[in-house]
């Protein structure tokens, strides 16, 4: 049997789940109704420096004390209420993704391998100790995606709610410059002027070597990105 079957931190969410339908999984999403604009969030993918430019039209000023995400989630709505009262078939909606496997090496140097104390919902899943990144990703592995911390979810699993709608762009970090250029044509056709993108927040450091076991626990846990978004499987 899986772990996570024993897991306290796994029966609350189940419960969580049946009683309020809110799932890890439920993106922010920040939305102009008056322009039709939404920018769901996917972390780990210049998450932070969107919504530091999207920060003023929001009447939020960026400071040094309080991190953006902090700051921009009073005016964040949740991609299944979007989905559900908002949308239509005139909006833009966006998001950015990344390589499934850069995104999840960064995500384990940011939340698991660089900081003093492990990040909250990993030790909630049993990971109170920093371990190495093919240990890591075993661990991510034994648990079903929809109960997965949105760090470390599949991107696919973030963007259900709002990847269908009509008007919804993808954007590839990877191609960023030339997709933030686009997204800023279609926004500034709505009258919303977009700055360029400081990008924030990157992460530092040698990629950590990923084994051939890793590489296919890898290759299932985010086939759905890897084919979804048009990424090489490892």
């Amino acid at each position: 049997m899986a772990g996570y079957h024993l897991n306290a931190h796994y029966w609350e969410l189940c419960l969580r789940r049946a009683l309020s339908g809110r799932e890890p999984a439920d993106i922010p999403v920040f939305a102009m109704p008056e322009q039709r604009v939404a920018y769901a969030v996917i972390p780990k993918a210049a998450s932070t420096s969107i919504q530091t430019a999207m920060a003023p039209f929001f009447g939020v000023q960026p400071t040094k004390s309080e991190p953006i995400a902090s700051a921009m989630r009073p005016h964040a709505i949740r991609s299944s209420h979007f989905a559900k009262d908002l949308a239509g078939p005139d909006w833009l909606i966006f998001a950015v993704v990344r390589e499934p496997t850069a995104r999840i090496q960064s995500a384990w140097r940011n939340k698991m391998d660089e900081p003093d104390e492990v990040f909250g919902p990993l030790r909630r899943m049993g990971m109170r100790r920093k371990l190495p990144f093919d240990q890591f990703v075993s661990r991510l592995a034994r648990w079903p995606t929809w109960a997965l911390n949105d760090h470390f979810s599949p991107q696919s699993e973030l963007l259900k709610h709002v990847r269908d709608l009509p008007g919804f762009y993808a954007a590839k970090l990877e191609s960023l410059a030339d997709d933030w250029a686009h997204i800023q044509r279609l926004c500034l056709d709505r009258g919303i002027g977009l700055p360029d993108l400081d990008l924030m927040n990157r992460t530092s450091g040698a990629a950590p070597k990923v084994s051939p076991q890793t590489a296919d626990i890898l290759g299932n846990l985010y086939r759905a990105d890897y084919e979804g978004f048009g990424y090489d499987r490892p």
